[in-house]
């Protein structure tokens, strides 16, 4: 639909085409694709359609061929699919947040719980043009460790794909994108849907920081693990004896190479509170880390 139904989407387009065309074009795409089994329909595009007919019918169209693909909504910035769309769009499937870097969280737990379906980050503050690396991980983490299923980032030449140097491809492998593989690495090596966030501060009781700083906390729901991630070198207090057994293996794990290191005075007997704080800069000079706490028995 492209930002505020302008010249960046086909809005107007669509309406002077009409829901029959639109609908039509459904049936189109649909059979386009309907061969691949890893599309993700996404309706909208950056704006909040006065006019909702106009998505539907390319919506009903789609259905018409197949109905066994996922489907979601990526209205205007700050807007949550589920919170603008409601429960009347059957067709939603999957629920996501669009936000700026300093409300992820807050946009998390609003999603977290209202949502009667998986949501995830769609859409935050691009790396190179208001966001830095460090943004760009701290974006992916607050996410994922606040209750999204996923999340995605975007690159400023890269969205617009700009020709004159540096290019779109110049930017390719640049620090945040690459270095969002040691996120999956470490949560696929856990139980991570287990996850439940803290946002209660029951678990990190100090430390939390606020706005785009706040450092998101998670503990598995039997209590066997938890990860905390901060952006900034500083004091993290957390009641371990949340965590089962009877004693907690404390590690610093770096998001930027993906490589351990044990928290001095590691381990710890599992009762009370411990107050963690990052020794220096990560590998790459940026001075966020991951806390990743285990019980052992």
């Amino acid at each position: 639909l492209g930002y505020t139904g302008g010249s960046q989407g086909w809005y107007q387009q669509m309406g002077q085409a009409g829901n029959t065309v639109l609908q039509d074009y459904g049936r189109y795409v649909a059979t386009r694709f309907q061969a691949y089994d890893n599309v993700l329909w996404v309706h909208g595009g950056d704006y909040n359609p006065p006019d909702r007919t106009r998505m539907r019918a390319i919506v009903d169209g789609i259905l018409e061929i197949e109905t066994t693909r996922l489907h979601t909504f990526h209205g205007a910035r700050g807007t949550a699919a589920l919170e603008w769309l409601g429960t009347g769009e059957t067709w939603l499937d999957v629920n996501n947040i669009y936000t700026s870097k300093s409300t992820v969280i807050a946009e998390a737990q609003g999603e977290y719980n209202r949502s009667t379906m998986p949501f995830f980050f769609i859409e935050g503050a691009y790396e190179s043009d208001t966001a830095n690396a460090t943004e760009t991980r701290q974006q992916a983490w607050q996410s994922v460790l606040s209750g999204a299923t996923g999340q995605l980032m975007g690159e400023d030449l890269i969205w617009r794909f700009a020709t004159t140097s540096p290019t779109w491809q110049s930017r390719l492998d640049t620090e945040g994108a690459s270095t969002l593989i040691h996120l999956r690495t470490l949560l696929e090596s856990y139980d991570w849907w287990t996850l439940v966030p803290d946002f209660a501060n029951a678990f990190l009781t100090d430390g939390m920081g606020t706005s785009a700083a706040r450092a998101p906390a998670a503990r598995a729901a039997d209590g066997s693990f938890a990860i905390i991630y901060t952006r900034d070198i500083r004091n993290l207090t957390v009641n371990i004896g949340l965590l089962t057994g009877s004693q907690v293996r404390a590690r610093w794990y770096d998001p930027t190479s993906g490589s351990f290191a044990t928290a001095s005075g590691s381990p710890f007997a599992a009762t009370g509170s411990q107050i963690f704080r990052p020794i220096g800069n990560n590998s790459r000079g940026k001075p966020d880390w991951v806390l990743v706490l285990d019980a052992l028995p």
